[in-house]
């Protein structure tokens, strides 16, 4: 009996906060109808109705305030991994993103940062290369899930698939989603030379290395492009 006291005190609160959460405007009177259903007390009046508003205005603001209190938890522990990340302290800067994450699920960045530091952590650690390295994968595709044009991260997952998996289709796959939304990406477009020129298609890589000359606005990368199209065409 006491059991299914309690299941029921359970449905009707996950009833009221259902209400709630569908309208702030919210009416005690059809608050205190649910609990009549439930409790199977005496029909709702007047003085039980204001008695269950003040109730939910109470649990409210507490519920206000935990709601407030999480979102700063999750700005703190965001900004003190980007300051492990600008002290080249990868793992634990890691880490302080994921415990952010635990807060906002569904924060694309926070997902590509933490994926952003397994990644370096795998190339500090050669011993765990592997464990970070898939971690990395799993936290960038969660972060194109949430946000599936969020170049960085679609940069990020061209990268490990050239340079780590070893698959230049995969990479390239990314590199068009890319360009396809930022045409002038110049450093996808190094990306785009460099699989080319690996795959001894020297005519592609010189065009990458040229669009980078031509619409490029950085002086060391325009210089670069010029070096790498002078390497192909060097006899």
């Amino acid at each position: 009996m006491r059991n299914t006291s309690m299941v029921l005190s359970l449905l009707m609160l996950m009833s009221i906060a259902f209400l709630q959460s569908c309208r702030e405007d919210y009416d005690a009177t059809q608050v205190a109808a649910i609990e009549f259903a439930f409790e199977g007390t005496q029909a709702p009046t007047s003085e039980k109705i204001e008695e269950i508003k003040q109730d939910i205005l109470r649990n409210q603001d507490i519920i206000n305030s935990r709601i407030n209190a999480a979102g700063n938890v999750a700005r703190l522990y965001t900004a003190l991994g980007m300051e492990y990340k600008k002290f080249g302290m990868f793992q634990l800067a890691m880490g302080a993103f994921e415990r952010a994450i635990e807060t906002e699920q569904e924060n694309a960045m926070l997902y590509y940062w933490a994926g952003l530091m397994a990644g370096q952590v795998s190339a500090s650690l050669p011993d765990k290369k592997a464990e970070f390295l898939a971690k990395a994968k799993v936290y960038h595709a969660r972060a194109l899930s949430l946000r599936p044009k969020y170049t960085e991260a679609l940069y990020a997952m061209a990268i490990i698939s050239y340079f780590e998996d070893g698959d230049p289709e995969a990479a390239q796959a990314f590199i068009s989603r890319i360009l396809s939304q930022e045409p002038k990406h110049t450093k996808a477009m190094f990306l785009a030379g460099r699989i080319a020129a690996g795959s001894q298609d020297r005519d592609k890589a010189l065009y990458w290395y040229g669009e980078i000359l031509r619409i490029g606005t950085d002086e060391t990368e325009k210089k670069q492009a010029k070096e790498n199209q002078e390497a192909l065409l060097a006899p």
